[in-house]
This record gives C-alpha cells, structure tokens and sequence, in this order.
C-alpha cells in the first residue's frame, strides 16, 4: 500500500493548519539555499541560465522598438545589420577643487560648467569598457534609444548562443533596458526595475520578473541598466526624484552599472548626475560613412538586387543642400529612406519638419491596419449600430485624438489611453458611449503605428512624433500677436525643447495672417543663443522676407568673425559655422558664399575665422577644394586649428576620414625631436577610430624617449629631445592648462593598444618625487587598464610611501577601478601610521565609504576617534559620504551639522539637502526647528529647499519671517532666483519686489536683472541694468558685472546703448578695451566695432591698447576701417607730434601687418623715439 502523507515544498505555512483523514508522515522541506556566485570575471566562466533569465533574456532579444514599416509598406531590416556604430565624445564638468572658491559657486547658485573635452570622440563601446557609470545626451533622433536597444540586444544574445560570439563589452555583464518614466512609480529600486522591464519587453515575457531578481548580481554578472528617455518626462518635479533616484543607486550600488540616455537637460537638473565615477557624453551625428553604410544596410533590406544604385542615388541625393545636415541624424536619415523607398520618383523635403509632415501622411492618412480594424467590426455580427457608428466616429477624428494626446505628452506624464477616452466621451455628442468602445478605441490607437503598448497604457514610439503632433496642434491655437513669444522662445533655448518650439514656430508661420518676421526679429536682437534659433528656424524652410533671411545670414557671418577677434574661440566659430551650413547655398546667397572665401584667403583674418570659413565652403561649393586649402592650412604650429580642421574634413567629406589620417600621419612624421607634436598627432588619430595609424607613432616617441638618456632618466617629460635647443611648447590639444607629461604618453599609448609603452610611461610619473595629483591619478588608471589585477599590489606598496594627499588619490582610483579591498587597506594605512589633517580625513573617510568591503560600523568608529570637527567639516563628511552611497551614516553627518550651533549657513544648506532628500515628514520639521534657531542668512537657504521638496507653507513661513528681517537684498535675490528654479513665482516675486525696495542704482546686483528677467518682468530688469551700469560709469567705477546682465535682457539695444555710454565717458582704454571684448564675445561686432576704433583714434602712451584694438579690428576683416580712421587723424592739423609718430607707425603696421606678429611684439616696434 502507498505510504499516505503530506507534502509540503518551498512554501510558506501561514494560519491554521487542518488534517483532512489520515497519513502516515508530514515531510515538509525548506527551500534550497540559494547558489551563491562569486563575481563573474570572464565571459567564458559565465554560468547557465536560470529559466527566469532566459525568459528575461529571450523577451529582451525580440523587444527592439522600431517604426511601423508594416504599415508603411517597407521591409524591416534586422537592427544588428542596419545599424551603424556611432562616437560619443567625452564631456568634462568643471568642478573646482579650491573649497573656498568651490563654496562661493554653490552659495551662488552659479551652475557647474559641463563643456566638451579637447578629448575626441570614441566609440560607445570604449565608453562602457571605461567601466564607470555613463550620461549620454544627444539631439532627438540621435541614436539614443537604438544604442540601447543594440547592447542589451547583442549582451541577450552572447547568453543565450553560448560560445563562439564575440563579446560586446570586456566585462561579462547582463544587460537590461527601463524606460525612465518607470523609475517614477513607488517600490525598491529593484521593483521599479522589474517594473521597467515588464513594460520594455510587454507581451514577450512569460511572467513578470521578480524584484529579486535585479536586487543583486545575477550569477555573478553585474547588471548594465540602459535608463532611457529620461527627458521625456514632462514634470519637472517627477523627473527630480528620478534623477535623485538614479544618482542614490549611482553611489550606493556595486551591482549595478547604470547608463542614462538623454537629451540635454538644463544644467541644474543633471548636477546630481555629475559625481565621481560617472562619465558625461555626447552621442555624435552621422558622418560621411556612417551615412553610406546604413544607404547601404537600409536598401540592401529592402532589395540585395538594386541595392547599391538606390543607395549610391539616395546619397547623391541627400547629399546636395540642407538635407546633408538633417540626414546626419539616424531618425531623420531613416525617415528620408523609408520616403525615398516608397516614392523614389518624389523630391525629398529639405527641411526638418518637412520630413516629419510626409512620415506622418504614410502613417496616418493611409493607415491599412486602422481600416482593416473598421473593416473587422463591420462584418462582426456582434458589433452593435451604436458600437459601429462610434468606431467610424473616431476614425473621423483620428488625427485630432491623437494630438490632443501629443500635446497632453508634452505637458503632464499621465496616462495616455485614460486621456484619450475621456476626451471621446466629452466630445462624442451623439449619445452615450456603448458597451465595448474603450476596447475599439484601445484597438484603434494601438494599431495606429505611432504608439507602441506600455503595460496597461501607450506611448509614443517616439518623443519627437509627440513633439511634431502636439506643434500642430499648439500652432492652430497661438493667436496671430503671439502673446507668449517671449515664454516659447526661452523654451526653445533648452535643447530637450527646442525641437518642439522650432515645429510649432514653422508650422504657426504657414497660417494665413501669421507673420514670422515677429519671431525672426526678437530673435536677432538676441545674444548668441538666440541667433544661433534664428538660424535654425530659418533652417527649417520658414516663409522669410529676403530682410530677414539677409539678416540672419549676416549676424551668423558677424558670430564667425567675432570668434577670432582676441583668444580664438573655436567653439563659437564652430556654433556658428554649423548653423549657416544648415541653410544651404541657396540661402546664404552668392555673395555671402564670395564673402567667406575673401575672408578665408586675407591672411592677417584671425585662424578661427579663416578656418570655419573654409569649413563652411566645403559644404556649400567644391569639398575637394576646401579639403586642399586646409591641408596646405595644417600645421603644428597651431594645434587647435590642426584639430578644427580635422573635424570639419571629416564633417563634409565621404573620405574625410582617410584624408585626415593621411594629413596627421604626415605632420607626424615631420615632427622630429618635438615629442609633443609626435604625442598631438597621436591623439588626434585616435580621436577619429585609427589607433591602427596612432600606434606606430606611439611605439616611435616611446623608443625614442628611452634612447635620449636626458629623457629616460628624468622624471619629468621633455617636450623636444634634450639634445635640442628650442622654446619650451604647451600641449593645447591634450592639455590647455599643463605641459605634456608622462601621464599624457601613458594614456595615449594605452588607447593606442600599446601597452608595454604604457605600463612604462605610467610607472615613470611614480618616479617623480613629486608629482601633481591629476597625473599620479591618470597613471593609476592607465597601469590598471593594461595590467589589471595584477599590477593592484605593485601600485599599493608604491603609495604607501606617498604624502596623504597622492596617497588618497591612488586609493580612489582603486575603488573606481572595483578593487576596494586595496583601496581600503591604503585609506586604513592612512588613518592608523600617518598624521592627518582635517581636510585629509574628510578624504579618507569618503573613500572608505566608496568601498563595498567597509561595513558601518568601521565608519561609525572612525568618526568616532576624531574629536572636535566643525560643522563645515561634518558638512563636508556628508557629501563625501553621500556621494559614496552611505546614506545612513550622511544622514548621522547631517545632523551634528543640524545640532552644531556654529555651523555656518553653507554647511547647513548641505546638511539639509542631504536629508531632505527622504521626503519624511518628520525629517522636515526636524530641519525647520533647527533652522528657526539660527540666523536669517539660515532661513535664506533652507526656505528653497523645503519647498523644493513638498512643504510650501514651511517655506512660506519662512520667507515671511525674511521679510521682516534685516536680510541683505543680495540674499534675497539669491532666494528668488533658487525659487525661480523650480516654478515657484510667487515667493520669487515677493522677495525680489523687497530686494528692489531695499537697493537702488547703487547699490544694486547683477542678479537682480536675470531674477527679474526671469520672473516676466524684462522692462524692469532693462531699467535696472541701465541705472545700474550708468550709475558706475559716470562715478568712474567699472561695470563690469552689468556689462553681461544688461546685454543678456536688453539684447541689440543694450549693446548699443553700452557703445555709446563707453564713447561717452571719460574711461582708461584697458577698460574701453573690456568693454569691447564683452561685445564681441556676445557677438555684437557692429557695437564693439566703434569702441576698437576709438581706441586706435585715442590711445595716447599705451601703444600695446592701441596696437590690441587695431589687431582686433584687422582679425575680423576690417583693416579699411582701421585705414580710414588713421589716415583721418593723421589729417587733423591740431595733432601733437608725439600722437603723430605713434599713429603714423600704426598705420604703417596695419597696412603691412604680418599675420604671424604679435601685439606684443608689435606694441614694442611702435614705441617712438
């Protein structure tokens, strides 16, 4: 007889527990223990799947988003055959290193610079190899979301095929992609994460991922989360906490390695983002051949038979015009294919939102799947009358339904679907909506292509289509005075919105009655960044009158030469450059284009001008002949020209590639015993993908430095072999701010793939009695990279013999690099045998806390051995911590800040910060009583805080109680503009209208004007900045702080109106000389011409000002006026002979100037006597 018994396993037993007849035995057994792996170091120890990570896996193969080419009637191409490797280049946050000056920024809220690095662009793949965290930004349609869809896509697939496929990445990790918007909902970081997942892979899974699962490593890989679409989260306070969220799991978590996707998000957003061990990029466009080999992918899918001559027309085709430009972008490129695909014999549109209109009449005027849905219901003989004549309702309505839900995408982050019904049941007025409808309804958007399915919600297959839908909708309502222009434009200035705005600005000026010469015009009174919108809106094939597009074109043309005036500024040059490319010869006109090539062949025209010239030719006339001018143009002599001029080959050449390596190969080996010039062009291969070419070089200057015993013995790095007289020279293309050193060779040989040149260059700097921090850090880096695990004893025991400070910075390159364990033993070397300052054990603690293998506990007494700390020191300890992802025991920091009565107000805003980030109530009150206790200039930093995070009316209360204090109307200001930040108008008005009661033209601040600018109010700030600025005129101070502030509210008119207060006043020409680089800095050329000439006119003894004003003015192509305004004076009979001789040899220099003398140079010549 069977043995009777119950059977209870890998279950939880909970209540009561009842015995139905008999058995003989209860087995009850306990789950097994979980396996544990250890960290996963190879791809080929990885081990077999579970059934839940296959299933994950599976889905996430099969879950790539694309367009709707069904429905469009092209063929889809497999994406790991049509996509094409793209570039980010790195990006550098300028964070000051001095505490004092570091405390000065935040305390005025001054946003922390993130700008391109001179480094160049590498692949995404070198990027994730770095190992750190990633932030890539890029313009709509760049790539963004596919660069995602590609690496989890080919990371699923080397899982599930096993052996014999090439890694993506060196390390063996598991990849997953979340949309950002699921990172919003409740939950662990683990549930959000299984949330994200399920609504990235929908239907494809078989069950939901457990939380579990994401909550750790998963057989020892650690996860590589892509978080995408960050920016379209469209309020501001939900995208916050999602950036606070992924910052906190940036800094805590060992498991796993986050890289978010997004467009460029205002400064003061991503600040959280930018900490140590995160790498900021931006994804670079199409060049030349990425273009080429995706014609080549796309039409190959569509037809292997004509694929090449309907690639080779395509590129013929958009290569001429503006479309060259738009196609750089992978979306717009795909879209021009799929248009050229479907009506080869259709001229394709040239503007932007000339391709977004086709796209979306394949898409929604000829939509086969929404008929045949209609078609279905007709023929069912279930579908009621009522239920049918609702179906064909909505089907009238389409178009309408769907940009009502773009324009609701654009504004709030709600439910679309829930959006969508209640819309059709408020405007459905033929009766009651019948039973099944919302199901209909749900079919019908579903199936329209332009959404994809979100779990229980849809979403637009991407943010751009929602962007276009929403400007059609939004440019039927403007009125033809556009009321709000001042609001939309500074929205277009955002990069996240400025596709939006610039689609609702093309598409209102097309209506009857409509003038777009209003946009055009407050525009081009504008700085910079508004003339760079009015080029792209002008771009954008907008109806301009020839006035306006002239003057477009004229103040883009002033931007390329203000570039090069004094220090040339090639970012500016480069802003500009890109935007008039846009246009198109047709727009820049003939003698536009005769223009830029006289400037490009006057030598004594600054190199910054001349070579965006040339760049620009390139685009619009013959590119060969371009390319030959600026070869002949390369030199090493000017490294950032040589490094402009690369770029722009590459940008408007098919080959641009080939002829730049042959160009830098050729200056590299002309360079001789500079080593320097060897190392530039070594760089600059590897900038453009040919390490190929960069490694012979590399293995060259190696063997070379070894040979020269004056080299190899020294442990300071040469610039020219020692053997060789000559100037020292600056490393501008590696280095702006430091000679070359052995830290730089170690770097670029081991991006070179030479890494024995590498592990030696590197260990030369730790030679170095004393060597910078920066350097010892980049060796660290680069012996890690060649040598790994191997090397972590040998660069250990070298430290242990350091200062603290070298010592802590080797630490924190062990802890970045995921040896902790080392990094640990050094700080604890560090705390226990050597004596440290206060500053140091801040350091050393925080880098404790970046180590995994440090508990609490030996934190808590680590802090505990160190008696007397200021409240600024456990501030600082805070953010240390924090950074590190020790929340906890920040949080313990924070509050001996909180009860620490002589911390200052800077401390106490950290410490606040760092708490209130829980969003606890409790935590609140805490910082609210503390606050209370303190000072005015206390209140002044916490009040922005609190209502930042949820609690208004503590805020309110507190502001009120400013108030009525005796608070400095600078603070007040300070407070205003932080309210500003986040939405907060009506504090920022109430405290900016007290700082105006409590200040006048004396006594008032630059911030005043922005705030007040800000908040609506620009007559008043322009008021302001003109009492302002005059007032210090004529009391013979200089303005310098308003000079910026005026013409950033005031614009054309400010700049100006500054000219003349300037020629009016009786001012040294150092100052006049300021006054005119602010102008030209800003691109007002026409308002600091005049101020230059009144200098080479009235200069007196101080030749060199008079010598700078003319180089000035001859740079950017105005040597007649220059002429005209000597030979004028020259001609005044009343003028003292000693003026006469110092004008006289001016002139002369200025009609024979040689484009290589320097004012220096020049000013000593014309010193009479």
């Amino acid at each position: 007889m069977a043995e009777l018994h119950n059977e209870i396993t890998n279950s939880q037993i909970h209540g009561s527990a009842y015995q139905i007849g008999n058995a003989e035995n209860v087995h009850i057994t306990a789950p097994p223990e979980p396996r544990i792996h250890p960290p996963l170091e190879s791809w080929e120890a990885r081990s077999e799947l579970t059934p839940a990570l296959r299933d994950l896996l599976d889905a996430q193969r099969e879950a790539t988003e694309s367009l709707p080419y069904e429905l469009l009637g092209v063929k889809q191409p497999e994406l790991t055959k049509v996509y094409v490797r793209q570039h980010v280049r790195p990006q550098v946050v300028e964070r000051q290193s001095d505490k004092d000056a570091d405390r000065k920024a935040v305390e005025e809220r001054t946003p922390r610079a993130v700008s391109e690095n001179r480094e160049r662009p590498i692949t995404v793949t070198k990027a994730l190899d770095r190992g750190g965290h990633l932030v890539i930004t890029g313009e709509p349609g760049a790539g963004k979301s596919t660069l995602g869809h590609m690496y989890v896509q080919r990371i699923s697939e080397l899982w599930l095929a096993g052996d014999g496929t090439r890694p993506p990445l060196s390390e063996p990790v598991l990849a997953i992609r979340v949309p950002a918007r699921a990172l919003a909902t409740g939950g662990s970081w683990s549930e959000r994460m299984a949330d994200g997942v399920q609504e990235a892979c929908e239907y494809r899974l078989a069950s939901k991922p457990k939380a579990e699962l994401f909550a750790q490593r998963a057989l020892g890989a650690r996860w590589l989360v892509f978080i995408d679409g960050l920016d379209e989260i469209a309020e501001i306070d939900t995208r916050r906490k999602v950036i606070k969220a992924i910052a906190y799991q940036m800094r805590r978590s060992a498991d796993h390695r986050l890289v978010v996707t997004t467009r460029p998000l205002p400064d003061a957003e991503l600040q959280d983002l930018e900490q140590p061990g995160v790498d900021l990029y931006s994804i670079q466009p199409f060049g030349p051949d990425e273009l080429s080999r995706f014609a080549d992918a796309w039409f190959r899918a569509q037809d292997p038979i004509s694929a090449h001559d309907r690639a080779t027309e395509f590129i013929r085709q958009v290569h001429d015009g503006r479309l060259r430009e738009l196609v750089r972008n992978p979306l717009l490129a795909t879209i021009a294919a799929i248009a050229d695909t479907l009506e080869p014999e259709r001229k394709l549109p040239n503007n932007r939102a000339g391709l977004y209109k086709r796209f979306m009449e394949y898409l929604l005027d000829g939509n086969a799947r929404w008929r045949k849905t209609i078609a279905d219901l007709r023929r069912s003989q279930n579908v009621s009358v009522a239920r049918l004549r609702l179906v064909e309702w909505t089907d009238e309505h389409r178009v309408t339904i769907i940009e009502h839900l773009a324009v609701q995408r654009m504004e709030t982050d709600g439910r679309l679907f829930e959006a969508a019904c209640a819309w059709v049941a408020e405007e459905y007025k033929d009766a009651a909506c019948p039973d099944g409808w919302r199901d209909d309804l749900w079919e019908l958007l579903a199936g329209s292509g332009v959404f994809v399915r979100a779990r229980e919600d849809l979403r637009f297959l991407h943010h751009s289509f929602s962007e276009f839908l929403a400007a059609r909708r939004k440019s039927e309502e403007i009125s033809p005075d556009f009321p709000d222009l001042d609001a939309w434009i500074a929205r277009g200035l955002r990069p996240a919105t400025q596709a939006f705005v610039l689609f609702t600005f093309v598409l209102w000026a097309r209506r009857d009655s409509h003038d777009l010469g209003k946009v055009f015009r407050r525009l081009l009174d504008g700085d910079i960044n508004r003339v760079l919108l009015a080029g792209r809106l002008l771009a954008e094939h907008t109806p301009a009158d020839n006035d306006l597009v002239g003057s477009t074109v004229n103040r883009l043309v002033e931007l390329i030469l203000c570039a090069g005036t004094q220090d040339a500024n090639w970012e500016m040059a480069r802003r500009a450059g890109k935007v008039l490319t846009l246009l198109g010869s047709d727009v820049v006109g003939a003698a536009v284009i005769e223009r830029l090539v006289r400037l490009r062949d006057q030598p004594e025209v600054a190199a910054a001008t001349r070579v965006e010239c040339a760049l620009v030719l390139g685009h619009f006339s013959d590119p060969v002949e371009a390319a030959e001018w600026l070869e002949q143009r390369a030199t090493t002599d000017e490294l950032s020209s040589l490094e402009h001029i690369v770029d722009g080959m590459i940008d408007f050449l098919p080959d641009g590639a080939d002829r730049a390596e042959r160009l830098l190969v050729r200056l590299g080996g002309n360079a001789g015993d500079d080593y320097v010039v060897t190392l530039t062009v070594a760089a600059g291969l590897l900038s453009i993908g040919r390490s190929g070419a960069a490694a012979p070089l590399v293995r060259d200057l190696a063997a070379r430095l070894r040979r020269d015993s004056g080299a190899s013995d020294s442990p300071v790095m040469p610039t020219r072999a020692t053997h060789h007289a000559g100037p020292v020279r600056i490393l501008q293309s590696l280095n702006e701010k430091a000679a070359p050193n052995w830290a730089m060779v170690a770097d670029i040989a081991a991006r070179s793939g030479c890494t024995d040149e590498a592990y030696w260059a590197a260990w030369k700097v730790f030679e170095k009695a004393e060597p910078e921090e920066e350097e010892i850090g980049d060796a660290t880096e680069v012996l890690l990279s060649v040598r790994g695990i191997a090397v972590v004893d040998e660069i250990s025991a070298k430290a242990r013999s350091r200062p603290a400070d070298l010592l802590t910075v080797v630490a924190s390159k062990l802890a970045e690099v995921h040896f902790p364990e080392a990094a640990a033993g050094l700080i604890r070397l560090l705390l226990t045998e050597k004596a440290t300052d206060e500053d140091e054990f801040v350091r050393a603690i925080g880098i404790l806390g970046t180590c995994s293998s440090v508990s609490d506990e030996e934190i808590r007494d680590l802090l505990a051995t160190r008696q007397g700390l200021t409240g600024e020191q456990w501030a600082d300890l805070t953010s240390e911590l924090n950074d590190g992802g020790r929340r906890a025991e920040a949080c313990r920091c924070a509050k001996q800040v909180l009860a620490d009565l002589s911390s200052d107000n800077y401390a106490f805003w950290r410490a606040g910060e760092t708490l209130i980030i829980a969003e606890d109530d409790e935590v609140a009150e805490e910082i609210l009583q503390a606050t209370l206790e303190r000072s005015p200039a206390h209140w002044a930093e916490i009040a922005p805080l609190l209502c930042k995070a949820g609690y208004r009316e503590a805020a309110a209360m507190l502001v009120s109680q400013i108030l009525e204090a005796s608070v400095a109307s600078g603070q007040l200001v300070t407070m205003a503009s932080d309210f500003l930040r986040f939405g907060e108008w009506s504090l920022a008005g109430d405290l900016l209208g007290a700082a105006l009661q409590r200040t006048s033209e004396r006594t008032y601040e630059p911030g005043l004007v922005t705030a007040l600018f800000d908040v609506g109010s620009a007559e008043q700030a322009i008021d302001v900045a003109r009492r302002a600025f005059v007032h210090r005129v004529s009391t013979g101070e200089f303005p310098t702080r308003f000079l910026s502030a005026w013409l950033h509210v005031g614009g054309a008119q400010a700049a100006e109106d500054i000219a003349i207060e300037i020629l009016a006043a009786d001012m040294h020409t150092s100052r006049r000389l300021e006054v005119a680089r602010e102008l030209a800095d800003g691109g007002w050329l026409a308002s600091a011409t005049p101020v230059w000439l009144d200098v080479v006119r009235y200069h007196g003894e101080v030749v060199q000002d008079g010598v700078t004003a003319a180089s000035c003015l001859v740079k950017c192509g105005q040597r007649d006026l220059v002429v005209a305004t000597l030979t004028k004076a020259l001609s005044e009979d009343e003028l003292a002979p000693a003026d006469r001789t110092r004008l006289r040899a001016l002139l002369a220099w200025t009609t024979l100037i040689s484009p290589a003398a320097t004012v220096a140079d020049l000013s000593g010549e014309l010193e009479p006597g």
